[in-house]
């Protein structure tokens, strides 16, 4: 993995007409693949990836390129080009799309469907992610997900009734569908997709609604039941991945990699402290005395010995 280099000093400002090439990842590693190309006062990010922990990484989930160097410069960007859909080259685009939401993002139609995919889990959002289609010459071609609570063929059906012609085609069904545009009628349309999915998700439309389905004694709590979960999958649409809820005594903590939770929960009946880990859960403040909170199980096999980990999905005070 690389590392940053502080002795050198910022780069010199770029002279008129000079081209400025700075890899952020992906220079002597394999993964996190990021380089910015500087030209005049405009930015062109190549790629966004994400590098893979290695076995002495215990708990880390993915690593991010550094995005130290264009962050005081974010709308300068002017776009994403993606030049295939690896995770090493867009796994991290959605954590940069969270500093600016609005950078336009370039690649193969393929491409596009796994960012389309990958910003839903990561946003919360129903997102649709458009290419131009070459030989249509003035049309646009999306591929669409959404998220519990917001059917997307049923959406596009009531764009289509209200504003006839607006789409050209469509077809699919509640959580993917697929939609031809003419370009000169995406801002009409990311205007009434936006509508859509307020009215049904609400203003806040980030926020995810989490359904429990319950608390677990402590014996239940066992590397036993995370085994039986681990082989009921996968899981999917209409067959959730099951999602517990106690209230914990928070014993020990600690940040792991800037925004991650390392935690040790106790448990009335438990005769030990529960191993869990919240990722992007820091947020600068400790974690409660007492909290309630919301997790799945999983399996933790670090160092050749298998425990019951709880995968935290959201904790409040108790």
């Amino acid at each position: 993995m690389s590392h940053p280099h502080p002795e050198l000093g910022p780069p010199p400002r770029l002279p008129k007409g000079a081209l400025r090439i700075v890899p952020l990842g992906g220079l002597g590693e394999i993964g996190r693949n990021m380089t910015v190309f500087e030209y005049g006062d405009r930015l062109l990010v190549v790629d966004c990836g994400v590098l893979f922990p290695e076995e002495t990484q215990p708990g880390v989930d993915v690593i991010l390129p550094d995005f130290t160097w264009i962050r005081d410069r974010l709308d300068r960007i002017a776009a994403i080009v993606l030049t295939h859909g690896h995770e090493d080259h867009i796994g991290g685009l959605p954590y940069l799309l969270r500093e600016r939401k609005d950078i336009p993002v370039v690649g193969s139609r393929l491409t596009l469907a796994f960012i389309a995919s990958k910003l839903k889990e990561r946003l919360n959002r129903p997102v649709i992610a458009f290419a131009a289609v070459e030989e249509s010459g003035g049309e646009l071609r999306g591929s669409g997900r959404s998220v519990a609570g917001f059917h997307l063929r049923d959406a596009l059906a009531a764009i289509d009734a209200h504003a006839p012609g607006l789409i050209v085609r469509f077809g699919g069904h509640a959580m993917a569908a697929g939609l031809t545009l003419r370009v000169s009628d995406f801002a009409r349309f990311a205007d009434a997709f936006d509508q859509q999915a307020r009215r049904a998700l609400g203003d806040d439309v980030e926020h995810a609604t989490l359904v429990s389905d319950g608390p677990l004694d402590a014996a239940e709590i066992s590397l036993e039941l995370a085994e039986t979960l681990a082989i009921a999958s996968p899981w999917g649409q209409g067959f959730a991945e099951p999602l517990f809820d106690n209230v914990f005594a928070v014993k020990h903590w600690r940040v792991m990699g800037e925004k991650h939770l390392r935690l040790e929960l106790g448990l009335d009946g438990a005769l030990l402290p529960l191993r869990a880990i919240y990722f992007n859960g820091f947020d600068g403040r400790p974690p409660p005395g007492a909290a309630r909170v919301a997790y799945r199980l999983g399996v933790d096999g670090w160092g050749g010995t298998r425990r019951v980990q709880l995968y935290v999905e959201h904790l409040e005070p108790a």
